[in-house]
């Protein structure tokens, strides 16, 4: 199966090894900086570390996003979490439905409103939301004992209608799921 139809089929891809070692570590020493202010994470990673807002236009990433989304496809929001023994917490199985906007606009469809570290989030349209693709990069290990999400096949493919999405999230409930871990 490709990318690109596992995407369209289960809600999820995971790749392993989707970024060279030597770009790796480069973006880590470069994020390590952030860290100093931010142990915890870093939210407009992108804005704070200019190399992160390259590799989005990188071909190693538009080449698995564009396949997905089409070449207009373009960075929205960059996140960083640093979850360690110092820096942990715990986050109960959820799905991001809130994306970040420039400013409250009251548009039909558009609605909880919310102010995150000073940026204005909402929950928009689901076709919005299933015209969007969260593209997570492991930058180092992470195991069954550390923090790293699980992708539940069939929960949430692109492009359902919503009575299609509840069937799905009733079938996925007995699935196992998949960890999206390591680097």
């Amino acid at each position: 199966m490709t990318l690109s139809s596992s995407i369209e089929h289960d809600g999820f891809a995971v790749l392993a090894g989707a970024l060279d070692e030597e770009s790796r570590l480069q973006l880590i020493r470069e994020i390590e900086e952030c860290l100093l202010e931010w142990p915890a994470g870093v939210r407009g990673l992108a804005a704070k570390v200019p190399s992160v807002a390259v590799l989005a236009r990188s071909v190693a990433v538009r080449s698995l996003v564009e396949p997905v989304l089409g070449p207009g496809a373009k960075l929205v929001r960059s996140i960083l979490f640093n979850k360690n023994s110092e820096t942990n917490w715990q986050v109960a199985w959820h799905q991001d439905l809130a994306i970040a906007v420039a400013s409250q606009e009251e548009i039909d469809g558009y609605a909880s409103w919310s102010v995150k570290d000073g940026v204005v989030h909402v929950q928009p349209p689901v076709h919005v939301l299933e015209n969007m693709l969260v593209v997570r990069l492991h930058l180092d290990a992470a195991d069954a004992n550390e923090w790293s999400a699980v992708g539940i096949p069939g929960l949430a493919p692109r492009r359902s209608s919503a009575s299609q999405r509840r069937r799905r999230r009733s079938r996925a409930a007995r699935q196992a799921s998949v960890r999206c871990s390591g680097r």
